[in-house]
């Protein structure tokens, strides 16, 4: 079976939380900061486990798609 990557994979192989994980790939400042260790750390096992987004998952939490319906 082909197992997509999860920020929960990257998460607990680089021993962070799945928020920092989360903020570190989504390239978001706010309350939680990532040392430059734990970014490095983070950015390597999402390239080692070809890490990509999900954009449905995305659309489904953000409640937006981006997508536009043509109809004929």
């Amino acid at each position: 079976m082909n197992h997509k990557t999860t920020l929960k994979d990257i998460a607990e192989k680089a021993k962070v939380s799945i928020a920092l994980a989360s903020v570190v790939l989504n390239g978001k400042k706010g309350r939680i900061m990532a040392s430059p260790e734990n970014t490095k750390r983070i950015l390597e096992v999402a390239a080692e486990l070809n890490f990509t987004p999900n954009a449905n998952a995305r659309g489904l939490r953000m409640d937006k798609s981006f997508m536009i319906g043509i109809l004929s």
